[in-house]
C-alpha cells in the first residue's frame, strides 16, 4: 500500500510539473514577444530623433552583426512578423520608419495572441496535468 501511495504522489508532481513547463513556455515566447516589440520601438525613436545608423543602434542595444544578425536570432515564431525588417538600413528615414511601426504592429497583434494563448494554456495545463495524474491514480489504485 505504501507503494501505491508513492506512486500517486509522483504522479501527482509529474502532473504539476507538466503544467509548470507549459506555462514557462509560453510566458518565454510572451517575454521575446515584448523584447523585440521594445527593440524596434527602440531602434525607431533612434533613426526617428536622432538620424543615428542603424548599426550603431543595433551594437547600442549588444546585436554585432546588423540586421541579418537579429533576424536569425529571431524565434520562428516571430519570423513572419519581423521579415520586412531586413529592409532596414538600406532606404529612406521615412521608409525605415514605415518600417519599423509596420513590423511593431505586427509584434504587437503576434503578443495579444501570446498572452491570450498564455491564459488559455495556463488553465488547460493544470486540467490536462493534474486530470491525467488523477485519473492515473483512480485506474491504478
Amino acid at each position: 500500500m505504501i507503494f501505491k501511495l508513492f506512486g500517486a504522489v509522483i504522479l501527482v508532481l509529474c502532473g504539476g510539473l507538466y503544467a509548470k513547463h507549459s506555462q514557462n513556455r509560453v510566458k518565454a515566447e510572451l517575454e521575446e514577444a515584448e523584447t523585440l516589440i521594445g527593440l524596434f520601438c527602440y531602434i525607431k525613436n533612434e533613426i526617428e530623433e536622432f538620424d543615428t545608423p542603424l548599426d550603431a543602434v543595433l551594437e547600442a542595444k549588444g546585436i554585432k552583426g546588423g540586421m541579418g544578425r537579429l533576424l536569425d536570432s529571431c524565434p520562428d515564431s516571430f519570423f513572419e512578423a519581423v521579415k520586412e525588417a531586413a529592409r532596414l538600413g538600406r532606404g529612406s528615414k521615412s521608409e525605415e520608419l514605415r518600417i519599423c511601426v509596420r513590423t511593431i504592429e505586427r509584434l504587437e497583434e503576434e503578443r495579444r495572441a501570446l498572452a491570450k494563448k498564455a491564459e488559455e494554456t495556463v488553465v488547460l495545463s493544470r486540467v490536462k496535468g493534474y486530470g491525467t495524474a488523477a485519473a492515473l491514480i483512480i485506474l491504478f489504485i
